[in-house]
């Protein structure tokens, strides 16, 4: 029979892994016009076809030099089996949950941010690394306040899903999505801001064919410093200044914007459009790796299960 001290240590321990798996999480599923897009488990464990490319690992990326931060742990050269559809002006709700997905995403401080690259072609095919990167919305404190609550702890943190639209100028094409959270909970030390950026495979039709993608764009990993102001901060520390979004500023020109009463998406992008739109293309045997074999590039959505809980409260001992 085992002792009661060796039956206490072993307690511990196995308690002591729960808050590691539950204080991460990754995107649960997308929404786009009302269509549900169920994301894969990690590794693709329950071998869901999905638009949202599969992660390792529901930890953070932490090192803004390393190739995680394209898509998340483990899935910069991972693409995903399906795109979903969508047209310019499209509203998109990201419904983000803790390692275990009947909890709330725990996280309550940060912004965050969706970034957009185009293909080239089938997105099965497309390797993150190559993404060149716009900005397209930004999400920090309510109103831009710099003492108003950030939205990620008025949506996420609470069941909600945070939802923003693409721009209304976006050109038809094959593109990949770049959605992120920052959690900024420890980040007053270097390197311990934790980044959650998540993937999804997208097919716009209907844009105007006038339409430019902006010729300015950014790299992941490249686009962010360690030491950045919206990255290293106090969070905590009373201020009188608007936060600071890393990276670059807001590209298209749009009246969308976010749908959760965010004043942060707005037309303050360089629309320094320029460059050439591409368009839908059939699929490909895939170079890269995919979490399941490739079947079409649209996907059927799937019903909606997501809940909501009104309460909003601290996600653990680091983030109160």
């Amino acid at each position: 029979m085992k002792s009661f001290s060796t039956l206490a240590a072993f307690s511990i321990s196995a308690l002591s892994v729960i808050p590691s798996v539950l204080a991460h999480g990754r995107v649960k599923s997308v929404t786009i016009d009302g269509k549900v897009y169920e994301g894969p488990q990690i590794n693709n464990s329950g071998n869901i076809d999905s638009v949202i490319r599969t992660i390792t690992d529901v930890s953070p990326v932490q090192d803004v030099n390393s190739d995680n931060m394209s898509c998340g742990q483990g899935a910069a050269k991972v693409t995903a089996p399906l795109s979903a559809t969508a047209k310019p002006g499209s509203q998109i709700d990201f419904d983000w949950a803790s390692g275990e997905p009947t909890v709330p995403w725990p996280h309550n401080v940060g912004p965050m941010m969706t970034y957009i690259a185009q293909c080239g072609g089938d997105c099965a095919d497309f390797n993150s690394l190559d993404a060149k990167w716009v900005k397209i919305d930004e999400a920090g404190r309510e109103g831009n306040q710099p003492e108003g609550d950030w939205i990620q702890a008025t949506t996420l943190h609470v069941s909600k899903p945070y939802s923003m639209k693409l721009p209304d100028n976006l050109p038809a094409g094959n593109y990949l999505m770049r959605h992120e959270v920052i959690a900024l909970h420890n980040a007053q030390s270097e390197g311990l801001a934790e980044f959650y950026p998540s993937c999804i495979q997208l097919t716009v039709s209907g844009g105007s064919s006038k339409a430019n993608f902006p010729s300015s764009t950014v790299d992941f990993p490249g686009a962010y410093s360690a030491t950045d102001p919206g990255i290293l901060i106090n969070v905590y520390n009373p201020t009188t200044e608007a936060y600071q979004f890393p990276g670059p500023s807001l590209s298209f020109t749009s009246d969308s914007g976010s749908s959760n009463d965010n004043t942060n998406s707005n037309d303050n992008g360089d629309n320094n459009n320029g460059g050439t739109s591409d368009s839908p293309s059939a699929t490909k045997t895939s170079t890269l790796t995919s979490a399941t074999a490739a079947k079409t590039t649209s996907a059927t959505p799937a019903p909606t299960d997501a809940g909501s809980d009104n309460q909003e409260g601290d996600c653990n001992d680091d983030e109160s």
